[in-house]
């Protein structure tokens, strides 16, 4: 086992600290600790493909579609599609068709391919830097405590760096393979950077409210 994977498994951090408050914060918070534990499954099911089939193109392409969709449904959680709720399944739909496009029709689900990668990266990016922008104008506390603001922090750190290994990784750039091994490396540590900032969000989860009836 390489280095790159055993800094992955950094992601166990906020994943096993998110356990522990599972029962203890609400919906929105849970759904970003399930992204947490796909994050690491989805490591161990590439380790194993690499192992088993020199190849783990398959489990790449369907855990891309499922962050995404779990990642939209996060932020719709966190309202961020209030005034426009109407839009959200339809998009959602739209996107899941451009990945089935791309990766059953178009390439294959044998094969790495780059444009949906490229296209929910850069959706992540944008609606984590609207929900940023919405935090910085409406958030009375210490923003910088803000389970939500640090985790969008983080994911607008690793997709942006993603949208730039994916693009890099087109055939049209024909990048060497120093270069690739460059960039990858990089990645590794961006990862660790970003899991442990995921660690530092859960810290700063709210417990989920009780009400206590006076009846």
């Amino acid at each position: 086992m390489n280095k790159a994977f055993y800094l992955s498994l950094s992601v166990l951090v906020p994943a096993i600290l998110g356990l522990t408050r599972y029962r203890m914060v609400e919906t929105s918070y849970r759904i970003f600790i399930i992204f947490l534990w796909m994050g690491f499954l989805a490591e161990i099911a590439n380790r194993i493909l690499i192992g088993s089939l020199m190849n783990n193109a398959v489990s790449w392409n369907i855990y891309n579609c499922l962050e995404f969709i779990i990642l939209m449904l996060l932020f719709r959680e966190w309202k961020l599609w209030r005034s426009k709720e109407q839009y959200f399944f339809p998009f959602l739909i739209f996107s899941i068709l451009i990945w089935v496009a791309d990766v059953l029709i178009i390439g294959g689900i044998k094969q790495f391919s780059p444009y949906f990668a490229i296209y929910y990266c850069f959706v992540i990016v944008m609606t984590a830097i609207t929900h940023l922008n919405k935090l910085i104008t409406t958030e009375k506390k210490d923003i910088m405590k803000s389970p939500q603001f640090i985790i969008c922090m983080g994911l607008t750190i690793f997709f942006t760096y993603r949208i730039f290994v994916e693009v890099s990784l087109m055939p049209v750039f024909r990048i060497s393979n120093d270069f690739f091994h460059r960039v990858f490396d990089i990645q590794v540590y961006v990862n660790l950077l970003v899991n442990l900032i995921y660690a530092i969000a859960i810290l700063c989860l709210p417990r989920k409210k009780t009400y206590i009836s006076s009846y």
